[in-house]
């Protein structure tokens, strides 16, 4: 009785184990869009398979759904390797924000840069006859397409 009960349980550790893999269509999907992927790491989110790498010199998430379609992959830029065309725009618009990080957002569809940056907010109130400064942060996420286009912000929850 006692090895019935323990290979019932070895069997549903087994079985859980097998739905946790990740499926060949999406790991063939994978392989196929990132041949030389390293460090490859799967997880589920949501229902659909994440996997973080490193490919091309570059730290990388990409989604997929289980029947394998690529859904989007982010990838992380070092802010000091963005194209000119936007830390010009930086530069000139949000000469007092400090760049925090920067994402390139890969679908099939669109292809945009996400920067996030911090700007510090200055308001000089008077209080019982005394002026005083207060200071405030929030984080903006600037939109870029592909063509160094700058297609707005959208402000981002603290």
């Amino acid at each position: 009785m006692k090895s019935i009960f323990i290979f019932l349980m070895l069997l549903g550790v087994v079985a859980y184990g097998a739905d946790q893999a990740t499926p060949i269509a999406v790991t063939k999907s994978f392989t196929a869009k990132y041949k030389d992927a390293k460090s490859v790491n799967w997880w589920m989110e949501e229902g659909q398979y994440q996997v973080s790498f490193k490919h091309e010199g570059f730290s990388k998430v990409a989604t997929f759904k289980k029947e394998g379609a690529w859904v989007m992959t982010t990838t992380s830029i070092p802010i000091e390797e963005l194209m000119p065309c936007i830390t010009d725009l930086l530069k000139e618009r949000y000469s007092e924000a400090v760049a925090l990080e920067a994402e390139f957002v890969e679908k099939p569809a669109s292809e945009k840069y996400y920067i996030t940056v911090e700007v510090t907010e200055e308001e000089i109130k008077e209080v019982d006859g005394e002026l005083t400064e207060d200071f405030s942060l929030s984080y903006v996420n600037l939109l870029f397409n592909s063509d160094c286009e700058f297609l707005g912000e959208e402000q981002q929850d603290q």
